[in-house]
């Protein structure tokens, strides 16, 4: 063992060297994430943790444990938060198609908001669990819960299909 731990040491070392060279011609430190990542702003709002982000043209939207999802204009003014309420439970994701937020939350609905107007759009009851996860394609809203994955027609809400899934708890 003694014998495995010093050669695992000796190529760790060795691999150190060749990405301080490396680092070195390129002028570098790549072991440091600050020179990749650089925060240019932090978005406050939300009076509880954020569990989902999405982007729709210039527009951020966050859903969070506050019940609430915020709208921010992500354009150079940077305005915001307007705010979307209407849930009963934590907000636990959101999408958005053509500038159209869906939400998804723990009261098991699914939501859709009408973003110029600021107000809900449409509501319907998803899962029999907590919504967990939204996501859409071409002309699809896929809802995914504890145990199941709906599939909904996007023109007019209507659930076409359930893929069960395996629970392993």
């Amino acid at each position: 063992l003694i014998k495995d731990l010093n050669q695992a040491n000796i190529s760790i070392n060795f691999f150190l060297s060749k990405l301080s060279h490396v680092e070195q011609q390129l002028g570098l430190n790549v072991r440091d994430s600050q020179h990749f990542f650089k925060c240019h702003g932090t978005f406050v709002g939300h009076k509880g943790p954020v569990w989902s982000l999405c982007t729709a043209g210039d527009l951020l939207f966050s859903s969070s444990s506050d019940y609430t999802i915020k709208v921010w204009n992500l354009s150079e003014t940077y305005e915001g938060p307007k705010t979307l309420t209407g849930h009963d439970g934590i907000v636990l994701t959101v999408c958005a198609k053509d500038h159209l937020p869906y939400s998804g939350a723990s009261d098991k609905t699914i939501k859709i908001w009408n973003i110029k107007k600021l107000e809900l759009q449409t509501s319907f009851i998803a899962h029999n669990d907590p919504v967990c996860t939204l996501a859409i394609s071409n002309a699809r809203l896929f809802s995914g819960s504890l145990r199941s994955i709906k599939v909904w027609d996007l023109s007019d809400n209507r659930l076409l299909k359930t893929l069960p899934t395996q629970n392993h708890w």
